[in-house]
């Protein structure tokens, strides 16, 4: 699964990103998708998903759709 960055959430939210936040951020801007967060980012998988659903959560990311 992949994401694509909402421009108004990152901004909007800026002031509550905390590390691993940023370090998703940072991966998906560079087109990183789930299994490389958790491969890449030096943190337990469970706080890394909940990252990702707080990020989701205030509409910072927004789920790529891919072709089938």
């Amino acid at each position: 699964m992949s994401f694509d960055l909402a421009t108004d959430g990152v901004t909007s939210y800026a002031g509550d990103l905390g590390k691993i936040e940023c370090a998703i951020i940072d991966l998906v801007r560079v087109g990183a998708n789930v299994c490389k967060l958790l491969d890449v980012i030096p943190e337990a998988d469970a706080r890394i998903h909940e990252a990702l659903v707080a990020l989701i959560e205030h509409e910072v990311l927004i789920r790529r759709m891919t072709k089938s």
